[in-house]
């Protein structure tokens, strides 16, 4: 899935130098299989294959996504801007040219399933060339918030880790998991006055 959130002609806020004004900005999902270190750009990973499942299709997504703008505009993925940088740059790439802020993205990632920014040009260039590209599939376990199972009404969320979903779990609401069993109901009671009642 994409989701568009700008014109493609307008100026976006994303790289905090370069890209904003002269490349058209994609900002890729990553994974709830991974927990960042505070203040830096390393990770744990707590399921692997659930992550490089993500990343996988995070990365088969943005290469479709780019040869549609690819061939929209008429664009050869390998050429190359004024700047130096490639038509089709990474965050990380702008930083090590000096002309982006201090991020490494998708690099710090993407090392995990071998893929480069050179591979994923190449990729795009084969699909301009009528390679089918695979977006690999994985089965989603979703744990649903709601206050029963069958009122899908009440439904305030759906999320791929358990303990996201109990975290996200309101007073009289409870999570199940994908075959409808209640694995958790918050009946937390509140006493006293409350902020409600004002």
């Amino acid at each position: 899935k994409v989701l568009r959130t700008l014109p493609e002609e307008f100026y976006s806020w994303a790289d905090a130098g370069y890209g904003n004004r002269n490349l058209i900005t994609i900002e890729m999902c990553e994974s709830d299989f991974m927990k960042y270190n505070p203040n830096s750009a390393s990770f744990t990973i707590t399921n692997e294959k659930q992550f490089k499942a993500d990343i996988r299709r995070s990365y088969a997504t943005a290469v479709l996504l780019c040869i549609d703008i690819c061939k929209r505009y008429n664009w050869d993925p390998m050429s190359k801007l004024p700047s130096g940088l490639f038509l089709i740059s990474s965050h990380d790439e702008g930083r090590r040219a000096g002309l982006s802020s201090g991020h490494v993205d998708p690099t710090h990632i993407w090392a995990y399933i071998d893929k480069t920014m050179n591979s994923f040009r190449e990729d795009v260039r084969a699909g301009l060339s009528g390679k089918v590209i695979d977006i690999p599939t994985v089965e989603i376990k979703w744990f649903r918030v709601r206050k029963s199972w069958t009122d899908t009404q009440s439904q305030i969320g759906a999320f791929e880790v358990k303990q996201n979903a109990i975290n996200n779990c309101p007073n009289g609401y409870a999570v199940y998991d994908s075959d409808g069993k209640e694995v958790y109901r918050n009946n937390v009671e509140f006493y006293g006055t409350q902020a409600s009642e004002f």
